[in-house]
């Protein structure tokens, strides 16, 4: 059997007789190794934690980005961090990523979506459909690694990014998702 459903916020507390798990999901995260790579990405000095998610199975995603639903002020300064607990290969249900200028925005408007009064969740679709649609019509690079346990993969909230199907598509894979942002920005939610 394998439980589809993520752990959000493992490194916060969880139920007696798993705070193991929470300890070893905070020194994951707090690790030095983890924050001189963030460090070299922006220069910040301390980084303030979201959210985490702890996965057991592969989730599949569409291309989307996350500075949709939470984002630093300005734009593009908060970062994923994605962590795989066990080695991965190309059956696993690894994230990828279209390469992506620092902090460039696409905007509605030059998706041709014009202003409307839909509500955030249908504003949401639109505008990953259109994305879609703009980017992966142009054929780009897509970057993705078979990572090993010990390594991490790092991405702005700015960057298209997706999950690539998992074979078979409910497989056991354990992985660790972080959004965190340099401190001295504050969060921004759209």
């Amino acid at each position: 059997m394998l439980v589809a459903n993520p752990l959000l916020n493992g490194h916060i507390s969880l139920p007696e007789g798993l705070e193991p798990l929470s300890a070893a999901i905070r020194a994951l995260i707090t690790s030095p190794a983890l924050y001189d790579r963030l460090a070299e990405l922006d220069g910040a000095e301390h980084y303030t934690i979201h959210q985490t998610i702890l996965f057991v199975a592969a989730a599949t995603t569409a291309l989307h980005l996350d500075s949709w639903t939470l984002d630093t002020a300005p734009h593009g300064f908060s970062h994923t961090v994605w962590i795989p607990l066990q080695d991965m290969n190309y059956e696993s249900g690894v994230p990828c990523v279209i390469p992506w200028p620092r902090n460039k925005i696409v905007t509605e408007s030059e998706l041709g979506l014009a202003d409307s009064d839909l509500s955030f969740g249908e504003r949401y679709e639109r505008y990953h459909q259109a994305l879609s649609k703009k980017l992966l019509g142009s054929s780009p690079d897509v970057a993705t690694s078979f990572m090993r346990k010990g390594d991490f993969m790092v991405w702005s909230s700015l960057t298209p990014h997706c999950t690539l199907p998992s074979r078979p598509r409910y497989i056991k894979r354990l992985s660790l998702q972080v959004l965190l942002r340099p401190t001295h920005l504050p969060w921004e939610t759209s």
